[in-house]
């Protein structure tokens, strides 16, 4: 989904839209987690913005959260590998 576009703080990749991965017309809200297809630097959104996320705040998610961050993490470095 097209969004305000930014760039990843840790290696300046443009981002330029969001993708639920179950729900293709959602929004992203306060909450919801994303990472740079360049790099794997995680965010979250804050008050509608993408902000850089802790090592803490990624121990404190759920368990299932956490394994579809890996397995999107792996699919992504098997794609910037090639």
């Amino acid at each position: 989904m097209p969004s305000k576009s930014w760039k990843c703080r840790k290696c300046g990749y443009h981002m330029d839209a969001e993708t639920c991965p179950d729900n293709d017309g959602a929004v992203p809200c306060n909450g919801d987690i994303s990472l740079c297809l360049n790099c794997g630097a995680l965010y979250k959104m804050r008050f509608k913005r993408w902000k850089p996320m802790s090592g803490k705040e990624f121990d404190k998610l759920p368990d299932g959260v956490k394994k579809t961050i890996v397995q999107y993490e792996a699919a992504r470095q098997n794609i910037v590998s090639r």
